[in-house]
C-alpha cells in the first residue's frame, strides 16, 4: 500500500499553474469530496495565480482526509473569492456553478475502467484505462487535434485538451457531442468514457493528490495522481 505521509508538492504547483497560466485574474476552486468527519462533507476554496503556493499548501493539506482533490479546470468569476478567500471551509453553501465560469479553456475527457462504484481500480483495470487514452490520444493526432494534457487520475485516464471558446449553450452542446462520438469509439465492456464531463464548472483531479476511493486494498491500491505528458 503507498505511504500517504505527505504530497508531492511540486507536482500540484506544476499542474496548477499550467491549469491557470490563461486565468489572469479569475480565480479557481479547490474541492475535497468524502472529506472530514466519516468523510461525508465537501471542502472548498477560492484561489488565484497570485495565491497559488497557498491553493498548493492547501489541496496537499486535504491528502489522506478525503476521497479525492479536484479543482474547477475553466477560469471562476474572481468574486466569488468572497465566499472563501485563500482558505478551505467545510460544508459550502455553495460551489462553482456554470454559470461562474467566464470562459471555457479546457475540454476533459476521463477515461474510467468499469467496475463498481466507490472502490478503487486494480492494476489491470488502472493499466487498460491508460492504455486507451493513449489509444484515442493518437486517433485524434490522426485527426489534426493538438496533443493534450495527458493524466493519469490514480484510478483511470484523462486527457485535457486546451480550448478557447465562450461559455454558451452551444459550446456546452458541441462538448457533449465530442465526448458522444468519442465514446462510441472508445468506450467498450472494460473501459468507458464519462459522457458527464462538458459542463463548463465540471471539477476533475487535482494531480499530485491521492486518489482514495474505498479503502486501500493490495489488490485496488489507493494511487496518487500525476501529468504523464503535456502538450510541446
Amino acid at each position: 500500500m503507498m505511504d500517504m505521509t505527505r504530497a508531492p508538492q511540486a507536482d500540484i504547483f506544476n499542474f496548477l499553474d499550467l491549469l491557470t497560466q490563461r486565468f489572469d485574474d479569475a480565480a479557481f476552486e479547490i474541492r475535497a469530496l468524502n472529506a472530514g468527519y466519516m468523510h461525508r462533507q465537501v471542502v472548498s476554496g477560492y484561489y488565484n495565480r497570485s495565491s497559488l503556493d497557498l491553493a498548493v499548501e492547501a489541496a496537499a493539506s486535504l491528502n489522506r482526509k478525503c476521497g479525492g482533490v479536484y479543482v474547477t479546470l475553466n477560469p471562476v468569476d474572481p468574486a466569488l473569492l468572497g465566499r472563501a478567500n485563500q482558505r478551505l471551509i467545510e460544508r459550502p453553501k455553495e460551489t462553482t456553478a456554470d454559470a461562474n465560469i467566464l470562459r471555457r479553456h479546457w475540454l476533459p475527457v476521463d477515461f474510467d475502467p468499469r467496475r463498481p462504484s466507490g472502490i478503487s481500480s486494480t492494476e489491470m483495470e488502472h493499466a487498460a484505462a491508460i492504455a486507451r487514452a493513449d489509444e484515442c490520444q493518437t486517433w485524434l493526432r490522426t485527426q489534426g487535434w493538438s496533443d493534450p494534457l495527458f493524466g493519469d487520475s490514480g484510478n483511470g485516464a484523462h486527457l485535457l485538451y486546451p480550448v478557447d471558446e465562450p461559455n454558451t449553450e452551444e459550446t456546452r452542446t458541441l462538448f457533449a457531442n465530442v465526448l458522444k462520438s468519442l465514446a462510441l469509439r472508445f468506450s467498450d465492456d472494460q473501459v468507458e468514457v464519462d459522457l458527464t464531463t462538458f459542463n463548463a464548472a465540471r471539477i476533475f483531479k487535482c494531480y499530485g493528490t491521492l486518489a482514495a476511493k474505498g479503502d486501500d486494498m493490495p489488490d485496488r491500491p489507493h494511487r496518487m495522481s500525476h501529468v504523464i505528458s503535456v502538450q510541446p
